[in-house]
């Protein structure tokens, strides 16, 4: 069958959507023809690249919700309507991602008049075998990890397991995506394990992926990075993994192999590891191979807050974790949330006062309770929301969704402005493109004149650092912006 996957554009702008791809690819060896529409690494003539696509003629129209949030979820309905008014033919309309596992149900009961079918949880094998299940005319009911409508009922089949053996997936096949094709993956995106074991009351993929992990092996992991290189032009890596260093000794074996190997291609984990799985060897041998970056999150300084989020570590083990990194020459960014249980404002500032003895770049982003979480439960119970969590302006992250007595909205933004202006330090950031909370901005209006009126509001004494970092920040922006034109006459001219 023909199968058109599409990911819309999203909050999360700019990434290839590895899990799409996976799907893609699984489908591929199974004999299916596929393509990719990526909307959201390659933004522009969105409707034109959809319209034409249509003229392939899918029996099948894929899309990927990723991630939970309402203008996914909007952008998602925009497609099929587009499709359904521009493509005659009747198709099966399947949905999947993070926006449909969250609350299979609900998502099916939302958007019953848009999708046949939802695929809930690791999707590789669900979807693959729905696809061969309807070219055969085969009962949906027995696949597991789907939900749909029949009738008046909605139907939830019996959980799918957690793909255990991640080496027998195939590498996912960028080149199917319309934004990729045969140039090349600069940045090369990896995961080399899925899940965590850890129960932080923020986290939500807990409850995503029950807190199982599964790891693949250093040969696989390094066999794709080879393949990135060779075959994809890439000359960086960035792993996503939400724990790249549970077992110690398979990262430690990760970075040996790829010494030896000869697989000189420069790395990042962005995501982060755990700073308590941190010791002189591995920082050593990330170093070695090639890591130029490791993200941290340390959340608050304060060692009571540890109490309350569930990390399962200490902060004498993560400011540790860190010393070990910085010794070893491997640069090292932290994250930090304001607005945990039990923080205030002064609370916060001694944290910016603690990280800033650190020597690090760090990120302040503010709080947010996502469905199914503790910290969702405990806002309930304690504070007040004042924002959907899975509204646009709340997953920009500089949006105060719920505030407490003990923190008030003004207090909150406050704290943000002060920590994202006096104690961030981008100089030492250890790449160009890094997030920068202070100015994710969705309009040019936002960052000119929205921007400084908030920095006046709450932070007026750093406006001469505020405009010497948004020059800085646009100047990134017009590069990025004129290699998208570059790119865009590129896919034109094919």
């Amino acid at each position: 069958m023909k199968v058109l996957l599409i990911d819309p554009r999203s909050i999360n702008r700019g990434s290839l959507n590895i899990g799409l791809a996976y799907v893609a690819t699984v489908l591929q060896e199974r004999g299916h023809k596929v393509k990719v529409l990526d909307f959201n690494s390659y933004i522009g003539d969105e409707d034109k690249r959809l319209f034409n696509t249509l003229g392939w003629v899918p029996d099948i129209i894929g899309i990927s919700i990723f991630p939970a949030s309402i203008p996914t979820y909007e952008g998602a309905r925009k497609i099929v309507d587009f499709c359904r008014k521009n493509f005659k033919k009747d198709c099966f309309y399947i949905a999947g991602g993070v926006g449909v596992t969250l609350e299979p149900e609900k998502f099916m009961e939302e958007n019953k008049n848009y999708f046949n079918f939802a695929v809930v949880g690791e999707g590789e094998f669900t979807f693959a075998e729905l696809v061969d299940s309807l070219e055969k005319g085969g009962d949906s009911q027995t696949i597991p990890g789907l939900v749909f409508h029949s009738g008046e009922k909605i139907i939830r089949t019996q959980d799918r397991p957690f793909i255990k053996e991640l080496d027998k997936l195939p590498f996912p096949d960028y080149r199917l995506f319309d934004s990729v094709g045969g140039r090349k993956i600069v940045e090369y995106p990896l995961i080399t394990s899925r899940g965590c074991p850890f129960n932080c009351i923020f986290c939500l993929n807990k409850e995503l992926s029950g807190r199982k992990w599964r790891a693949r092996s250093a040969e696989d992991v390094v066999n794709e990075m080879e393949v990135a290189v060779k075959k994809n032009g890439s000359s960086s890596v960035y792993i996503w993994d939400d724990h790249f260093s549970l077992d110690v000794k398979r990262a430690i074996d990760i970075c040996k192999l790829k010494i030896e190997r000869g697989v000189n291609v420069p790395y990042y984990l962005p995501d982060g590891i755990r700073a308590d799985s941190v010791n002189e060897e591995l920082a050593m041998l990330l170093r070695k191979s090639g890591c130029k970056g490791v993200s941290i999150g340390v959340e608050d300084a304060n060692p009571l807050t540890y109490k309350y989020i569930n990390k399962g570590e200490e902060l004498e083990d993560v400011i540790r974790g860190i010393k070990i990194l910085k010794k070893a020459g491997v640069p090292v960014r932290v994250s930090m949330i304001i607005g945990l249980p039990h923080t205030t404002y002064e609370s916060t500032k001694q944290s910016m006062e603690f990280i800033k003895t650190l020597d690090v770049h760090s990120e302040w982003y503010l709080a947010i309770p996502f469905p199914r979480t503790q910290l969702y439960k405990w806002v309930e119970n304690n504070g007040r929301f004042l924002e959907n969590p899975l509204s646009r302006v709340a997953l920009t992250f500089r949006t105060v969704v719920f505030d407490t007595p003990d923190f008030t909205k003004e207090d909150r933004l406050k704290a943000f402005y002060h920590a994202n202006m006096d104690y961030s330090f981008p100089e030492k950031a250890f790449f160009e493109h890094r997030c920068q909370p202070l100015y994710q901005k969705d309009s040019l209006y936002e960052i000119f004149i929205d921007s400084y009126k908030t920095v006046w509001k709450y932070n007026r004494w750093g406006l001469a650092k505020h405009t010497l970092r948004l020059i800085q920040y646009l100047s990134w922006g017009v590069k990025r912006r004129l290699n998208r034109v570059i790119h865009k006459d590129k896919i034109r001219g094919l």
